[in-house]
């Protein structure tokens, strides 16, 4: 992990696109569960099929629970960790509790502190670098990112039709 006496340029893009992809992952996870939520309704009121459907949506929103709360929790105890080390490495003091932690996110000087470390992190880059040091990885990485958006898109696609036909089925 680098520290901020190592780098310390800031990078204020970086920052930006940091906090934006939080923000996006949050709200595209509220759009699904919400979306299931109104499908859930939807299904629970038509005559056929309600229970195979409604069952259906629940599973589904509860996939979409556990993997947003899963990736959550292993890229905070990652953040946490980064930024442990960079408070630790310019002597800024951690609250030694949950409790103290939680009364420390009203301190302006907290906001200040996890701005400054975002500009200063070098964490995404080096994730970067690790998933694309050699070519093998970097092989690796373009598979697993194009079988994703495949099968995004097939799930996408799959999800309209069914959507479309179940509304047709239900009059």
């Amino acid at each position: 992990m680098s520290t901020f006496a190592e780098h310390s340029s800031e990078n204020v893009l970086g920052a930006i696109v940091f906090f934006s992809y939080i923000v996006t992952a949050v709200g595209l996870t509220w759009v699904i569960l919400s979306d299931l939520s109104k499908a859930y309704g939807t299904f629970s009121r038509s005559k056929a099929n309600t229970i195979h459907r409604s069952n259906l949506i629940l599973t589904f929103a509860s996939f979409a629970a556990i993997s947003f709360s899963s990736l959550a929790y292993h890229i905070l105890n990652v953040l946490i960790y980064s930024y442990a080390q960079w408070a630790a490495g310019i002597n800024i003091a951690l609250p030694g509790t949950f409790i103290a932690a939680l009364k420390g996110l009203t301190n302006a000087s907290f906001y200040s502190n996890i701005w400054t470390w975002a500009k200063s992190t070098t964490l995404f880059q080096d994730f970067a670098e690790v998933l694309c040091n050699d070519p093998i990885r970097f092989w690796w990485t373009q598979q697993a990112l194009l079988l994703s958006i495949g099968w995004n898109t097939f799930m996408a696609i799959e999800g309209k039709l069914n959507n479309a036909t179940s509304i047709l089925e239900s009059f």
